[in-house]
């Protein structure tokens, strides 16, 4: 990916999530008297700046960089690649993901989620996706400090040139 390319998919992206985080403020909260406010931007920063989210295995997951970066290892050699931001009363993500199929390298189109973050008096982290209803809930010890795959990440990006 030539560097010209890199500069103006950066600017797209800050763009789109700024955009989304927009829509986050505005939307509506279908859980929102079962688990009070939604934590604020800084709040939901400092839950996930610099840590780690698995899904599946427990090798599998999104790592999420203070500077706004996500990395994800999604299991048979994917990986997602984007940028995550955190405004009044929501998280929005836009990730990437590429992989290889019969050899050659495919990537499927950037795609953007977003999320009111609750934390339960317990220390339960939910995620309600905008406009889903299906939470995603994790219990205290899930959310990992560092990023322990950053290794196989890194191996991975390279063999897939992106």
């Amino acid at each position: 990916m030539n560097t010209h390319f890199r500069k103006v998919a950066s600017a797209a992206t800050a763009f789109f999530v700024l955009v989304f985080l927009g829509a986050c403020a505005t939307g509506t909260n279908q859980n929102f008297d079962n688990y009070g406010d939604p934590l604020s931007g800084a709040e939901v920063t400092e839950v996930l700046a610099g840590n780690f989210l698995p899904f599946g295995s427990s090798d599998n997951g999104t790592f999420f960089a203070a500077n706004g970066a996500l990395n994800s290892l999604r299991g048979g050699g994917a990986i997602g690649i984007g940028t995550w931001g955190a405004g009044d009363r929501g998280l929005c993500m836009e990730e990437a993901v590429f992989y290889r199929e019969n050899g050659a390298v495919k990537a499927e189109p950037p795609f953007t989620n977003c999320y009111f973050v609750f934390k339960a008096e317990n220390g339960t982290i939910i995620f309600d996706p905008v406009g889903m209803g299906r939470n995603i809930v994790l219990p205290p010890g899930t959310i990992r400090s560092g990023f322990a795959g950053r290794a196989e990440f890194n191996r991975l990006r390279s063999d897939l040139g992106v």
